[in-house]
Order: C-alpha cells, then sequence, then structure tokens
C-alpha cells in the first residue's frame, strides 16, 4: 500500500466519511496505483461505516450494489431488504444514481407513477455522471412515448430522445437511444421523416455497440428507394409508444413488430 492510501485509511479510521468512501472503493475494485488489492469483503465493511445514518449516500448506493454482486455471485438469492431500502433512502435524499435505479426498477414493475418521479429527479439532476440524468431522460421518452404514468406526448418523447443522445460522454451507455432517435426519423416518430437522420443514428448506434442495426439499416435502403408517400406512421397500425419500448428493451422484438405491422 502507497503512503497516500495509508493516510486516506488513516483520516477513514477516525471517522472520516468522505475517506471512508474513498477506501471502499478502493478495495472494491482494486487500485493498483495506490497498492490496493481487490477486497470485497473489506469494501463492504468500508461501505457501511461510510454510509451509516447521515453519511455517504453514495456509500449506501455502492455499498448496497456490492452486497447484491457477492451474494449472486455465492450463488445466493439477495434479500431486496437487505438493499432496496438503502438504495430507496439514498434516492430520496438526492443522490442520482439511485433515483435512477430506483426509476428503472419501478418502471420494470410497471409502477410508473413511482418510476417518473425518480427519472424526472434523475434527469434534472445536474450530476456530475452525465450518462445518469442521459439515461433517465431516454426512459423518460419511453414513457411520454406511449403515455405510462402520463399522458402521451410523442413530441416530448422525441426531444427527451434526442437531449439523452446529445449528450457527449452518454453516446456509447446511451446505444439503446441513439437506435431509437433513428427509428424516430426512419418511420416519422415525434418528428418528420428524415432519412438521412436516421441513417446518421443508426449509424452511431452501431458504432456505439448496439448489435441489431443491420436489418433496420437494410430496410431503410429499401425506403428511400420507395416513390414518395405520406410518413409510415401516419398510414400504419403501428403502435409506435410500443414499438419505442420493444426496441429498447427486447430489440429483436420490436423490429419484428416494426415489420409486421407496416
Amino acid at each position: 500500500m502507497t503512503e497516500e492510501f495509508l493516510r486516506m485509511l488513516s483520516a477513514a479510521e477516525n471517522g472520516d466519511a468522505e475517506k471512508q468512501y474513498r477506501v471502499a472503493r478502493a478495495y472494491a475494485d482494486g487500485d493498483e496505483a495506490l497498492g490496493v488489492q481487490k477486497d470485497e469483503m473489506q469494501a463492504m465493511g468500508w461501505y457501511q461505516k461510510a454510509g451509516k445514518p447521515s453519511g455517504s449516500l453514495a456509500a449506501m448506493h455502492d455499498g448496497a450494489l456490492l452486497y447484491v454482486k457477492m451474494m449472486e455471485d455465492n450463488g445466493v438469492q439477495p434479500d431486496p431488504n437487505m438493499y432496496v431500502q438503502l438504495i430507496s433512502m439514498a434516492a430520496k435524499h438526492g443522490y442520482a444514481p439511485s433515483q435512477l435505479w430506483m426509476g428503472e426498477t419501478c418502471f420494470d414493475l410497471k409502477r410508473y407513477d413511482d418510476a417518473l418521479s425518480f427519472l424526472k429527479s434523475a434527469a434534472e439532476s445536474g450530476f456530475e455522471d452525465e450518462t445518469v440524468a442521459a439515461d433517465a431522460k431516454r426512459l423518460l421518452g419511453v414513457m411520454y412515448a406511449d403515455g405510462l404514468g402520463i399522458a402521451q406526448d410523442r413530441a416530448k418523447a422525441f426531444n427527451l430522445i434526442s437531449e439523452a443522445c446529445e449528450t457527449p460522454t452518454a453516446k456509447e451507455y446511451n446505444r439503446s437511444a441513439l437506435k431509437v432517435l433513428a427509428v424516430c426519423y426512419h418511420y416519422g416518430y415525434g418528428t418528420p421523416v428524415d432519412y438521412a437522420q436516421a441513417r446518421k443514428y443508426y449509424g452511431m448506434a452501431k458504432l456505439a455497440g448496439h448489435n441489431n442495426v443491420d436489418n433496420s439499416l437494410k430496410q431503410l435502403d429499401i425506403d428511400e428507394k420507395k416513390p414518395a408517400h405520406a410518413p409510415a406512421a401516419a398510414k400504419s397500425g403501428i403502435n409506435w409508444g410500443l414499438a419505442i419500448v420493444l426496441l429498447i428493451l427486447f430489440p429483436p422484438a420490436g423490429l419484428i413488430y416494426i415489420l409486421t405491422k407496416k
């Protein structure tokens, strides 16, 4: 261990919550620069100290997720009461990553009113990691697109998804949003059909690692060669809100749905 880490450890042992959190992070992942080897049990202990009442919200969040990982690595089903309560507490006290986690979890459970509240808070948080707000906006876009927990507003959905894609540091993280934005331009969802923009964002999604773009590009090639016609969304029986949700959560099902409903 380096002198820097030993000083950090000494401060942590004397009750400095910030240093306790930094020590926990060093043990959780291992930190070669500090001469610290990965030790998840040590990390958990320090997360618990740092996240004690009135302590670090980040420690509550990270410690809860580490608990889940450790249980699953050992083939044990984690007890939700041991981690959801901590993450929920951190979320309610304004910690944006916890708000995003709670929003995603409530969305998956179809508790849309709760999801909406947490996701709005995360999206407006100004948290230093821009991917947090960007991913909250992406999921909010899905909710506005299909009126989940809020009145349907496709223009608002398009704007939110566009904002998620425009966040510089979030482009790889939000490859699903890039794909969805491409679909919006491709089929005129919340915006006029624009094949050039669709091709641009399909390409960006593929570059960012989305593995379900090639078929969409093939369909785009076909559509570009068709005679000028009214936007597909106005003529088809496609429920575009449902299509967006499927494309984000189950891309193959989303593509099949669009192609079979056109």
